[in-house]
């Protein structure tokens, strides 16, 4: 019968543990019984038939992409996502090396095992990748005309299962773990021929895999890019034409893909004029960067993982009217509030209490950060009648329901 490796059962467990199993949802309760009974655990996991193994079915639920936009986004249940994680943790050096080497035009999630049994590169993050661009374009004086912004449409709901299986098979091979994530996929979005759940790192290196043809096809064409998951930056050398490159990258998206780039998101400008809005997000810009020290603090944290200290940037900063300021606008920057959020837990907000009784139904679209900073805002409450019954409530009714009915 086939099996996967204990060990990477056994590291995935522990990766869920210390990072979660999505960046989007709050902790299912069942992480402190794999915390408690993780040897356990992963001997019962490693005994499974992967042949005969079905996942249950996702917590599927809408999720702001921005203020008045939604994605769906999916949380699998605590051993489906171990056991999909587990496989592709398994087959990931393949595919990282299916992705080229260091100046590989694939910026994002770089698998790269480190400590606190953490997945990806630490500098591959977004911030990485403006950084990269801004040091990249900083002496590049008349090489470029013109930067295409691309983005792709519902990238992970439109993945076409197909091309990923000819991708595994072609990488990787007919193993347990290939055969073990096609049939995973198949399932968990109901016999569907496209769509990776969207949230956990397991698909983020799978969505990698599925973009190694365009990038390849892009580099024989000749053109100089980057890309950041499905946001591209395409670098028009005088000699070329931005409209046929970007002809170019849509005509491979949709005949090898069927994926479609957004028209909201895909657009063509002067170089100069690109140069000047990296130096601004980069924070290179001191005189503009100064104006917000929300701004700064956005491009330094942005998709970082979590520390025990607060960054210097946020430690004299009003992290309250930061929030408010963002909140009131038309259209949200929802990686802005997210990092405004886990900056409050981090420094221990005083005033945290009474910012999430007035404010709850509002960023209840930001669940995973409110529940975190429920959890370390308790901890700073000393009576009943100061909020810390209705901080309990509020951390229950924002538990997935599907988790909430066991409890």
């Amino acid at each position: 019968m086939p099996h996967l490796d204990r060990q990477a059962l056994l590291w995935s467990i522990e990766h869920i543990i210390a990072h979660g199993d999505t960046d989007i949802f709050p902790y299912p309760f069942e992480f402190e019984f794999l915390r408690e009974k993780k040897e356990e655990i992963a001997d019962a996991l490693a005994a499974e038939n992967t042949a005969t193994f079905r996942p249950l079915s996702s917590l599927d639920s809408l999720v702001p992409k921005s203020r008045h936009g939604f994605r769906v986004a999916h949380q699998l249940y605590p051993t489906d996502a171990i056991f999909l994680l587990a496989a592709t943790f398994s087959i990931a050096p393949q595919i990282e090396a299916a992705r080229g080497g260091e100046d590989r035009p694939g910026f994002s999630y770089r698998f790269e095992p480190g400590e606190e049994f953490a997945m990806f590169a630490p500098n591959c993050r977004f911030g990485s990748w403006l950084q990269s661009q801004y040091d990249h374009t900083m002496f590049a004086e008349g090489q470029y005309t013109h930067v295409i912004e691309a983005d792709i449409s519902d990238f992970y709901q439109r993945i076409y299962h197909h091309r990923l299986d000819n991708s595994l098979l072609e990488t990787v091979g007919d193993t347990t773990e290939t055969r073990l994530i096609r049939s995973f996929l198949r399932d968990i979005r109901a016999r569907q021929s496209f769509g990776i759940p969207v949230g956990g790192n397991a698909t983020r290196l799978l969505a990698e895999l599925s973009l190694v043809d365009i990038d390849r096809a892009l580099l024989g064409e000749g053109y100089e890019f980057t890309r950041y998951v499905d946001d591209f930056r395409i670098f028009i050398k005088p000699d070329q034409d931005p409209y046929n490159a970007l002809a170019f990258l849509a005509d491979n998206l949709w005949s090898s893909e069927g994926l479609s780039l957004s028209t909201a998101k895909t657009r063509v400008m002067p170089f100069e004029q690109y140069r000047e809005q990296l130096e601004l997000s980069s924070g290179e810009d001191a005189s503009q960067a100064e104006a917000s020290a929300a701004e700064r603090l956005l491009y330094a944290l942005y998709d970082a993982e979590e520390g025990d200290q607060p960054p210097e940037e946020v430690v004299n900063l009003d992290l309250v009217a930061e929030i408010h300021i963002e909140i009131e606008k038309e259209f949200w920057d929802l990686g802005k509030i997210r990092v405004l959020l886990r900056c409050m837990k981090l420094t221990r907000d005083a005033n945290a209490a009474n910012f999430l009784r007035e404010n709850y139904s509002i960023l209840m679209p930001f669940a995973k950060e409110l529940v975190l900073l429920m959890e370390e805002a308790s901890g700073l409450i000393e009576t009943k009648e100061s909020g810390l019954g209705f901080l309990f409530g509020m951390r229950c009714a924002t538990i997935p329901h599907a988790y909430r009915d066991h409890i």
